[in-house]
């Protein structure tokens, strides 16, 4: 007869064998994480850029290699639409996070790659290229557009890499990034007017043909996207408040709907022509297709959706999102970290009894939603409310803390699987606090809607 474990040995056990799994992939390296169409999306766009090293001749001078980037640089371009494009991102990974990283990066240290093309351009021609402006051939009107495509695109890294997040509110930068459309054909018309390459190289011609398709057809489905041709149409079945400002959005689909799995997270767009946000699905029936969406009016968006009625049609395109997706995989217990309505990828969660701890803070007894949900889960729960000064029977006061977590959890939080999802600021902290306590990153796990 085997031995009977106790709740504490079996899991300190899981820990051992976490640790070691941990540290296996550690050692293969962080593309052990990626799947296999994530993989094969890096190598396209590797390969992608192969195709322009025979433009780099053996005598490499400041022009050849000028070239070569510029041309480099019109694929980067590319690849930073089709990146943006969430239509094309969800047949490699639901996994947009990881999707808007490579774009990020890309565009960050793109940029400086691009920026070596003018600069070795003016040092094969000098000053008089750029200055004084000149259109006196067709040579001198393509430099102009040149000039005006980098410009362009100097505002958009600078928008993008530097003042995004600190001087420019997301709808500015948002603005200001559509104008990456412009440059992609600014760069061709640039490049096949100033260089000689597409003579020199014939199979040039054909491959920019390709791209210059591939482009198109992007522009198209951004088009249909925003007419709501491409997404999932749902009509608004009822509006219900579930808290201080939060409304619970019902919608049945009215042909094929989404199919998320808990803590997913789909872009609701309310009318036609019109902007569309991430939110987590809070709920998800089976048999009717049935969705909810629970949204706090806080911004412009939200709180303009408040005015949808029942018998509306909504637009909804998704699912996307891996955060939550390790809850029904993993056997250690689970420690849910929550910040107001960051409470919605935790509901199917809950109902489903899958959450060990649930520690929430909002700022009012208002401001909690779904609390009979998280009564009946079984939970182990801390709901801290920072309005409040003194403790009572069924709050704490202040904010969720280390302290409080090693007061419910012991100290050995190493045991712990943490799902953190609230304001930027609270999972910062509370992430930068776990990390310093000992907890592995790989067992912390939170979802941003966009970087």
């Amino acid at each position: 007869m085997g031995q009977h474990l106790s709740k504490e040995e079996a899991y300190k056990i899981i820990h051992e064998l976490r640790k070691e799994q941990d540290d296996r992939s550690r050692a293969v390296g962080p593309m052990a994480a990626l799947g296999y169409r994530q993989l094969l999306l890096l190598g396209l766009v590797f390969c992608s850029f192969l195709f322009y090293v025979p433009l780099l001749s053996s005598n490499l001078t400041g022009l050849t290699i000028g070239r070569f980037i510029g041309f480099i640089g019109l694929q980067l371009i590319l690849w930073q639409v089709i990146l943006g494009s969430r239509q094309i991102v969800r047949l490699v990974t639901p996994n947009l996070l990881w999707a808007n990283k490579l774009h990020r990066l890309m565009g960050t240290y793109g940029f400086l790659i691009i920026a070596l093309h003018p600069l070795l351009m003016v040092s094969t021609y000098g000053l008089a290229l750029v200055w004084p402006p000149s259109f006196a051939s067709t040579f001198d009107i393509g430099v102009r557009i040149g000039v005006l495509a980098f410009s362009v695109l100097s505002v958009i890294w600078l928008t993008s890499a530097i003042l995004r997040g600190r001087a420019l509110s997301w709808r500015w930068w948002k603005r200001l990034h559509l104008l990456a459309y412009i440059i992609y054909p600014l760069l061709f018309i640039h490049l096949t007017v100033t260089g000689s390459s597409l003579t020199r190289y014939p199979w040039l011609s054909a491959w920019l043909f390709t791209i210059n398709t591939v482009f198109l057809v992007i522009i198209l489905l951004r088009i249909a996207g925003w007419a709501g041709l491409t997404k999932q149409r749902y009509k608004v079945v009822a509006t219900t408040p579930v808290a201080k400002d939060v409304t619970r959005f019902l919608l049945q689909p009215l042909k094929k709907g989404i199919t998320p799995r808990p803590g997913q997270f789909a872009y609701f767009q309310g009318w036609r022509f019109g902007e569309a946000h991430p939110f987590t699905v809070s709920h998800h029936d089976e048999a009717s297709g049935e969705i909810s969406f629970s949204i706090k009016a806080v911004g412009p968006y939200s709180k303009k959706l408040q005015s949808l009625q029942p018998g509306d049609t909504v637009f909804i395109d998704g699912p996307y999102g891996v955060f939550t997706k390790e809850i029904g995989e993993s056997d250690r217990p689970v420690v849910a970290i929550v910040g107001g309505i960051g409470i919605t990828p935790f509901i199917r969660h809950l109902e489903a009894k899958r959450i060990d701890y649930l520690f929430w803070g909002v700022s009012s007894q208002d401001d909690i939603a779904y609390k009979e949900t998280v009564q009946k889960s079984g939970a182990k729960t801390s709901i801290v409310l920072s309005e409040q000064s003194k403790p009572t029977a069924n709050y704490l006061a202040g904010r969720v803390d280390m302290k409080l977590l090693k007061a419910e959890l012991g100290t050995s939080l190493s045991d712990y699987d943490f799902y953190l999802c609230g304001p930027p600021p609270m999972m910062a902290s509370l992430y930068q606090q776990l990390t310093d306590g000992g907890v592995s990153e790989n067992a912390i796990h939170q979802e941003k809607f966009s970087l």
